[in-house]
């Protein structure tokens, strides 16, 4: 364009490819032009002008939006020159270039979203070259793994191999990639402390125009506070949240199996069900607070005594069983019990208040009493 700042003419080449306006419909910069900038933009653009137009020597090179003859924005990047003054210094000729950057803009635009969720994502992201070597790494590979960016960028990727079995390395996948654009599984795999954690692993394979590998995109998920939330919702479905210990439902689908493998092998079992004596009367006397303290002493105090291999669960407020699958001998059933019964009577301090206990156990045995797991509750009961 070459602007006549006197007389506001301009002559503007290739309006057609940028204003999408015929040749003829410009022949005045602020009549015809100056009204497309685009309102937020007016300002930067008159000031860079009057800028330019109060120095004596130089160019310069601004971009900003105007309205294309079909409604749309679109971005040019304008550059221009006072080739003309008059004595007193004023401008009274420019010259320079527009040209539609739309496309580098939009361009622009994808990769700084791009480099937004690369960054913000919580898995963790990296890019290997097709040698294996880091090119670049996100927040959250930092955070999972320990490592800090300048720490393992150009260096190869570490693997896991020589700590982990039955499990590709990161050279095997690069083979399976050669044929395949894609790969996901689960790997264990090593933080900068040592710890050996489980992730979710996917690689995608970025090809060239002739198909060649040119880059690894690596994405990864700790998995281990996924399997810590996974354990902990298991625990707390089969346990009871008072005592700890394993709750009514888990208690009956172990009893149903220990009944099952007693009758395949043709051996006894025993249950015996522990009641506390009064329970109710310390609830409603001492408060409930102190009810559950004592729930929760006297299932240590069985936990103590119950061999690892039996099954301890509470039946209800103040009813206990245990299965025992050893020493089901009678005489040692009733030696087991009075040791508990003494064990249970020992007093206990909760609070302000010493307490002791008292209790009654009632064994059944399988199958000699009971020939199924029901009626082996009853029987005890």
């Amino acid at each position: 364009w070459d602007w006549n700042l006197q007389t506001d003419e301009v002559v503007h080449s290739h309006l057609e490819e940028i204003f999408g306006l015929p040749a003829d419909a410009v022949t005045y910069m602020r009549k015809h032009l100056s009204p497309r900038v685009h309102p937020d933009d007016a300002d930067m653009v008159r000031s860079t002008l009057i800028s330019h137009m109060r120095e004596s020597e130089g160019s310069y090179r601004i971009e900003y939006r105007v309205k294309h003859a079909n409604g749309r924005w679109i971005w040019v990047e304008d550059s221009g020159k006072a080739v003309e003054r008059d004595e007193q210094g004023r401008v009274l000729r420019m010259i320079g270039t527009r040209r539609d950057i739309s496309a580098r803009k939009l361009q622009d635009e994808q990769a700084q979203l791009a480099a937004t969720v690369f960054e913000a994502s919580a898995e963790g992201i990296f890019i290997l070259d097709p040698q294996l070597r880091i090119l670049t790494v996100n927040n959250a590979f930092s955070a999972i793994t320990g490592f800090a960016a300048e720490d393992v960028v150009g260096l190869p990727i570490a693997d896991t191999s020589k700590t982990t079995k039955n499990q590709l390395s990161f050279k095997e996948l690069r083979e399976i990639l050669q044929n395949n654009d894609r790969w996901e599984g689960e790997r264990i795999s090593q933080r900068r402390s040592g710890e050996l954690y489980p992730q979710w692993l996917q690689v995608t394979v970025v090809r060239s125009a002739y198909g060649n590998i040119t880059h690894y995109v690596v994405f990864f998920a700790d998995l281990s506070v996924r399997r810590q939330t996974e354990e902990q919702l298991q625990y707390l479905s089969s346990h009871d949240s008072l005592t700890e210990l394993a709750n009514r439902s888990m208690f009956t689908q172990r009893l149903q199996e220990f009944t099952a493998r007693a009758r395949q092998q043709s051996q006894k079992l025993a249950l015996m069900h522990v009641d506390l004596d009064r329970f109710k009367h310390i609830n409603d006397t001492l408060g409930h607070s102190v009810a559950d303290e004592l729930l929760r002493q006297v299932a240590l105090r069985l936990r103590e005594i119950t061999p690892e291999h039996d099954m301890l669960a509470p039946l209800s407020a103040e009813e206990f069983v245990i299965i025992v699958e050893r020493d089901t001998a009678r005489d040692r059933l009733e030696h087991r019990a009075g040791l508990i019964l003494d064990f249970l009577r020992l007093p206990l301090t909760i609070g302000e208040h010493e307490l002791v206990i008292t209790a009654s156990i009632g064994i059944s045995e399988f199958p000699h009493s009971a020939r199924d797991s029901l009626v082996l509750i009853t029987q005890a009961n």
